[in-house]
């Protein structure tokens, strides 16, 4: 299945300057944040300090009754509490919409919601510290998720239509409270407003510990039918840079200097045979026919 396409989504690939929204526009404007290797290319690094974070706007990001928040952390320690995406002025509940954090107990994950109160969770696992990893906090209406590594840690009840206010939103900074400042690196960055992904979408932006970067058409899976082609993956374009050389029953994808291109009306082939086709740690397999046709 295709991933939702998120409100906003930061790749965190920039060497200087500001984060970039790649889906709705509201970029990060920079303060102190300095950009390393990441998960995927680049990532945001963050050092802790009370000015180091990326503003955003503090009108567009207005989840009610849903929402979603995914990234990849990779912080030296998680004793302290830390913001990874908030929009709040840490003053009280009916000054906040949510927040999203790492170390508010230590060494776990939570996720806030506000109205005239909150309702909140906390993972049950601990996050290692020094690696990439995965996060994924959901809220449905009436159930809260945390995902660590593509698989669900904590369910929490509760039903909150969150407030609808105009507030200080940052990545990697307590909203406007000037404290608990994220400490480490963000990278790979999507917010869905009123939407709940899915433990499948989950699955698939996890991608088995190699992520997956919007626009979400990395992994492809093809399975073959009865006289036709099955696409299981992404409902867009598939791209292949590399040479297809014919082999002993079987396609060999070398080299970099073709492109085979999947959309949405396909096949082009030449041979009817088994291709395993590889992008990095990307796999997909396929029997290719030179029949063509919408799947």
């Amino acid at each position: 299945m295709a991933i939702t396409t998120p409100q906003s989504y930061w790749k965190m690939d920039e060497s200087s300057g500001d984060a970039v929204d790649v889906v709705g526009g509201f970029n990060g404007t920079n303060t102190g944040v300095t950009y390393s290797a990441g998960k995927i290319n680049n990532g945001a690094v963050f050092d802790g300090g009370l000015t180091t974070k990326l503003d955003l706007s503090t009108t567009a990001f207005a989840p009610t009754t849903a929402v979603s928040f995914s990234c990849w952390v990779n912080c030296a320690s998680y004793a302290s509490r830390q913001a990874l995406f908030t929009k709040s002025d840490g003053v009280g509940n009916t000054t906040s919409v949510f927040s999203f954090e790492v170390g508010n107990t230590s060494g776990k994950a939570t996720m806030t919601l506000f109205s005239s109160s909150n309702i909140t969770t906390t993972t049950s696992s601990s996050l290692t510290t020094s690696v990439w990893t995965h996060l994924v906090f959901t809220y449905d209406g009436t159930n809260m998720k945390i995902y660590i590594n593509g698989t669900l840690d904590v369910t929490t009840a509760g039903s909150i239509t969150m407030n609808s206010i105009t507030k200080a939103t940052a990545l990697g900074f307590y909203g406007s409270y000037n404290l608990l400042t994220l400490n480490g690196k963000l990278d790979e960055c999507g917010f869905w407003s009123n939407y709940a992904l899915t433990a499948s979408e989950v699955t698939e932006l996890y991608n088995g510990g190699t992520g997956l970067q919007y626009p979400f058409l990395t992994t492809i899976t093809m399975i073959a039918g009865t006289g036709s082609f099955v696409l299981t993956g992404f409902d867009a374009v598939f791209s292949i840079a590399y040479t297809m050389i014919a082999a002993t029953g079987s396609f060999i994808l070398t080299g970099f200097d073709a492109v085979f291109t999947v959309t949405g009306g396909w096949i082009n082939a030449t041979k009817s045979a088994v291709a395993t086709l590889t992008t990095g740690t990307k796999s997909a397999v396929a029997t290719w026919t030179t029949r063509g046709k919408n799947q």
